[in-house]
Protein backbone atom coordinates (compact mmCIF):
# COMPACT_ATOMS: atom_id res chain seq x y z
CA UNK A 1 0.00 0.00 0.00
CA UNK A 2 2.87 2.68 1.03
CA UNK A 3 4.75 1.95 -2.00
CA UNK A 4 1.73 2.23 -4.60
CA UNK A 5 0.52 5.12 -3.07
CA UNK A 6 4.18 6.71 -2.87
CA UNK A 7 4.24 5.72 -6.71
CA UNK A 8 0.90 7.41 -7.51
CA UNK A 9 2.08 10.55 -5.31
CA UNK A 10 4.56 11.48 -7.32
CA UNK A 11 3.50 10.84 -10.55
CA UNK A 12 -0.12 12.55 -9.47
CA UNK A 13 1.87 15.29 -8.34
CA UNK A 14 4.04 15.34 -11.80
CA UNK A 15 0.89 15.20 -13.75
CA UNK A 16 -0.96 17.64 -11.99
CA UNK A 17 1.51 20.15 -12.59
CA UNK A 18 0.37 19.88 -16.44
CA UNK A 19 -3.24 19.49 -15.99
CA UNK A 20 -5.55 17.57 -12.88
CA UNK A 21 -7.34 16.19 -16.14
CA UNK A 22 -4.56 14.14 -16.55
CA UNK A 23 -4.38 13.36 -13.42
CA UNK A 24 -8.40 11.88 -13.10
CA UNK A 25 -7.21 10.55 -16.75
CA UNK A 26 -4.80 8.08 -15.17
CA UNK A 27 -6.98 7.03 -11.77
CA UNK A 28 -9.87 6.24 -14.32
CA UNK A 29 -7.51 3.66 -16.25
CA UNK A 30 -5.64 2.34 -13.09
CA UNK A 31 -9.68 1.72 -11.86
CA UNK A 32 -10.61 0.15 -14.31
CA UNK A 33 -7.66 -2.38 -14.51
CA UNK A 34 -8.35 -2.72 -11.03
CA UNK A 35 -11.65 -4.15 -11.42
CA UNK A 36 -9.99 -6.50 -13.86
CA UNK A 37 -8.90 -9.02 -11.01
CA UNK A 38 -12.33 -8.35 -8.91
CA UNK A 39 -14.34 -9.56 -12.01
CA UNK A 40 -12.23 -13.21 -11.86
CA UNK A 41 -13.44 -13.25 -8.49
CA UNK A 42 -15.95 -16.36 -7.20
CA UNK A 43 -18.28 -15.45 -4.99
CA UNK A 44 -18.34 -17.74 -1.65
CA UNK A 45 -21.68 -19.80 -1.89
CA UNK A 46 -24.66 -18.39 0.23
CA UNK A 47 -27.89 -19.66 0.83
CA UNK A 48 -29.59 -16.52 -0.15
CA UNK A 49 -33.27 -18.24 1.60
CA UNK A 50 -31.40 -16.94 4.92
CA UNK A 51 -29.56 -13.81 3.67
CA UNK A 52 -32.62 -11.30 2.65
CA UNK A 53 -30.82 -7.83 2.10
CA UNK A 54 -33.12 -5.89 4.44
CA UNK A 55 -32.65 -8.26 7.56
CA UNK A 56 -29.05 -9.12 6.65
CA UNK A 57 -27.87 -5.67 6.96
CA UNK A 58 -29.91 -5.50 10.65
CA UNK A 59 -28.73 -8.84 11.74
CA UNK A 60 -25.16 -7.50 11.00
CA UNK A 61 -25.45 -4.19 13.66
CA UNK A 62 -27.34 -6.05 15.89
CA UNK A 63 -24.45 -8.82 16.23
CA UNK A 64 -21.35 -6.23 16.24
CA UNK A 65 -23.88 -3.94 19.12
CA UNK A 66 -23.67 -7.17 20.90
CA UNK A 67 -19.61 -7.99 20.20
CA UNK A 68 -18.86 -5.03 21.37
CA UNK A 69 -21.54 -4.59 24.50
CA UNK A 70 -20.25 -7.77 25.67
CA UNK A 71 -15.95 -7.35 25.33
CA UNK A 72 -16.10 -3.09 26.14
CA UNK A 73 -12.13 -4.04 24.89
CA UNK A 74 -12.61 -4.66 21.39
CA UNK A 75 -14.51 -1.00 21.53
CA UNK A 76 -11.61 0.62 22.86
CA UNK A 77 -8.93 -0.87 20.94
CA UNK A 78 -11.09 0.40 17.67
CA UNK A 79 -11.88 3.39 18.91
CA UNK A 80 -8.12 4.22 20.10
CA UNK A 81 -6.30 3.46 17.16
CA UNK A 82 -9.62 4.58 14.27
CA UNK A 83 -9.17 8.34 16.01
CA UNK A 84 -5.23 8.09 15.59
CA UNK A 85 -5.75 6.72 11.94
CA UNK A 86 -8.49 9.76 11.42
CA UNK A 87 -5.87 12.53 12.99
CA UNK A 88 -2.76 10.73 10.83
CA UNK A 89 -5.39 11.03 7.48
CA UNK A 90 -6.49 14.85 8.09
CA UNK A 91 -2.86 15.14 8.33
CA UNK A 92 -1.91 13.47 5.11
CA UNK A 93 -4.20 15.27 2.80
CA UNK A 94 -4.00 18.87 4.38
CA UNK A 95 -0.46 18.62 4.71
CA UNK A 96 0.01 19.27 1.25
CA UNK A 97 -2.62 22.43 1.14
CA UNK A 98 -0.34 23.87 4.11
CA UNK A 99 2.97 23.03 1.45
CA UNK A 100 1.03 24.69 -0.97
CA UNK A 101 0.39 27.99 0.84
CA UNK A 102 3.84 27.96 1.36
CA UNK A 103 4.86 28.54 -2.00
CA UNK A 104 6.21 24.91 -3.41
CA UNK A 105 4.41 23.34 -6.77
CA UNK A 106 3.05 20.27 -6.91
CA UNK A 107 6.15 18.38 -8.02
CA UNK A 108 7.72 19.86 -4.46
CA UNK A 109 5.19 18.57 -3.05
CA UNK A 110 4.74 14.68 -4.42
CA UNK A 111 8.54 14.53 -3.13
CA UNK A 112 7.84 15.13 0.41
CA UNK A 113 4.89 12.80 0.24
CA UNK A 114 7.30 10.36 -1.41
CA UNK A 115 9.25 10.94 1.62
CA UNK A 116 6.52 10.01 3.86
CA UNK A 117 5.68 6.99 2.04
CA UNK A 118 9.42 6.04 2.08
CA UNK A 119 9.71 6.08 5.72
CA UNK A 120 5.50 4.69 5.86
CA UNK A 121 7.28 1.42 4.22
CA UNK A 122 10.22 1.34 7.09
CA UNK A 123 7.42 1.59 9.42
CA UNK A 124 5.63 -1.21 8.04
CA UNK A 125 8.31 -3.37 7.70
CA UNK A 126 9.65 -2.80 11.05
CA UNK A 127 6.49 -3.14 12.94
CA UNK A 128 6.64 -6.59 14.12
CA UNK A 129 10.27 -5.76 16.04
CA UNK A 130 9.22 -2.51 17.53
CA UNK A 131 5.77 -4.45 18.79
CA UNK A 132 7.93 -7.44 20.04
CA UNK A 133 10.50 -5.15 21.96
CA UNK A 134 7.89 -2.72 23.26
CA UNK A 135 4.41 -4.64 23.51
CA UNK A 136 1.35 -2.55 24.17
CA UNK A 137 3.41 0.43 24.91
CA UNK A 138 4.06 1.09 21.39
CA UNK A 139 0.59 2.13 20.65
CA UNK A 140 0.61 4.71 23.23
CA UNK A 141 4.13 6.26 22.26
CA UNK A 142 3.40 6.05 18.94
CA UNK A 143 0.12 7.99 18.96
CA UNK A 144 2.11 10.64 21.24
CA UNK A 145 4.87 10.95 18.12
CA UNK A 146 1.88 11.34 15.90
CA UNK A 147 0.57 13.94 18.06
CA UNK A 148 3.56 16.18 18.61
CA UNK A 149 4.33 15.22 14.91
CA UNK A 150 0.64 17.06 13.69
CA UNK A 151 1.36 20.05 16.40
CA UNK A 152 5.02 20.83 14.90
CA UNK A 153 2.90 22.32 11.88
CA UNK A 154 2.52 25.22 14.04
CA UNK A 155 6.53 26.56 13.67
CA UNK A 156 5.76 26.87 9.43
CA UNK A 157 9.36 25.56 8.74
CA UNK A 158 9.07 23.36 5.70
CA UNK A 159 12.16 21.03 7.34
CA UNK A 160 10.28 20.56 10.75
CA UNK A 161 7.09 19.94 8.35
CA UNK A 162 8.69 17.32 6.55
CA UNK A 163 10.19 15.53 9.04
CA UNK A 164 7.22 15.92 11.59
CA UNK A 165 4.97 14.49 8.08
CA UNK A 166 7.91 11.40 8.14
CA UNK A 167 7.71 10.78 11.67
CA UNK A 168 4.08 10.47 11.79
CA UNK A 169 3.97 8.51 9.19
CA UNK A 170 6.42 5.96 9.98
CA UNK A 171 4.55 5.75 13.78
CA UNK A 172 1.28 5.19 11.34
CA UNK A 173 2.33 2.54 9.43
CA UNK A 174 3.77 1.03 12.36
CA UNK A 175 0.12 0.77 14.22
CA UNK A 176 -1.49 -1.09 11.39
CA UNK A 177 -0.39 -4.44 11.84
CA UNK A 178 -0.12 -3.75 15.67
CA UNK A 179 -4.19 -3.06 15.34
CA UNK A 180 -4.91 -5.77 13.25
CA UNK A 181 -3.17 -8.23 15.19
CA UNK A 182 -4.26 -7.53 18.66
CA UNK A 183 -8.14 -7.43 17.08
CA UNK A 184 -7.73 -10.61 15.17
CA UNK A 185 -6.98 -12.26 18.89
CA UNK A 186 -9.76 -10.58 20.59
CA UNK A 187 -12.26 -11.50 18.08
CA UNK A 188 -13.48 -15.05 17.36
CA UNK A 189 -12.92 -16.00 13.96
CA UNK A 190 -16.76 -16.40 12.68
CA UNK A 191 -17.16 -12.48 13.73
CA UNK A 192 -13.73 -11.63 12.54
CA UNK A 193 -15.30 -10.09 9.45
CA UNK A 194 -18.25 -8.05 10.87
CA UNK A 195 -15.99 -6.71 13.60
CA UNK A 196 -13.76 -5.08 10.73
CA UNK A 197 -16.28 -3.97 8.67
CA UNK A 198 -17.76 -2.17 11.78
CA UNK A 199 -13.86 -1.12 12.79
CA UNK A 200 -13.55 0.07 9.20
CA UNK A 201 -16.82 2.17 9.86
CA UNK A 202 -15.41 4.30 12.76
CA UNK A 203 -12.70 5.19 10.17
CA UNK A 204 -14.89 6.39 8.33
CA UNK A 205 -17.20 8.38 10.83
CA UNK A 206 -14.20 9.83 11.92
CA UNK A 207 -13.51 11.28 8.52
CA UNK A 208 -16.86 12.24 7.71
CA UNK A 209 -17.38 14.34 10.67
CA UNK A 210 -13.43 15.68 11.49
CA UNK A 211 -12.46 16.36 8.12
CA UNK A 212 -14.30 18.90 6.56
CA UNK A 213 -14.53 20.52 10.27
CA UNK A 214 -10.92 20.91 10.02
CA UNK A 215 -11.80 22.02 6.34
CA UNK A 216 -13.99 25.00 7.57
CA UNK A 217 -11.85 25.73 10.53
CA UNK A 218 -8.60 26.31 8.32
CA UNK A 219 -10.22 28.25 5.68
CA UNK A 220 -10.74 30.73 9.01
CA UNK A 221 -7.75 30.35 11.33
CA UNK A 222 -5.24 28.82 9.16
CA UNK A 223 -3.56 25.22 9.22
CA UNK A 224 -0.82 25.99 10.60
CA UNK A 225 -3.12 26.58 14.20
CA UNK A 226 -5.74 23.80 12.85
CA UNK A 227 -2.97 21.29 12.92
CA UNK A 228 -1.35 22.63 16.72
CA UNK A 229 -5.33 22.08 18.03
CA UNK A 230 -5.42 18.74 16.12
CA UNK A 231 -1.99 17.19 17.88
CA UNK A 232 -3.01 18.67 21.44
CA UNK A 233 -6.53 16.96 20.93
CA UNK A 234 -5.09 13.94 19.55
CA UNK A 235 -2.24 14.22 22.61
CA UNK A 236 -4.78 14.36 25.09
CA UNK A 237 -6.99 11.48 23.32
CA UNK A 238 -3.81 9.13 23.40
CA UNK A 239 -2.79 9.89 27.21
CA UNK A 240 -6.79 9.72 28.14
CA UNK A 241 -7.26 5.74 26.49
CA UNK A 242 -3.50 4.90 26.54
CA UNK A 243 -3.60 3.42 29.76
CA UNK A 244 -6.55 0.92 29.08
CA UNK A 245 -3.81 -0.44 26.42
CA UNK A 246 -1.39 -1.02 28.55
CA UNK A 247 -2.92 -3.08 30.39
Amino acid sequence: IEISQGMATVLGGILAEYSFAYCYGASFIIAVCALLPVLCMVEAPVDRREHNGKNQLVDHFKLSAAILKKDRNILKVIVFFEGIFTAQTILFFYSQQYFYDMGYNKIWISMFMLAFSVVSCVGALLSEKIYAKCGNHTAVVAGIIIAVSIGSFVFRNVIIAVLGLAFAGFCNSVLYPIQSGVLNKMIPSEHRATLISINSMFFSIGMIILFPIAGSLADRFGLARIFVGLGVILLLFVLSLGRKMTD
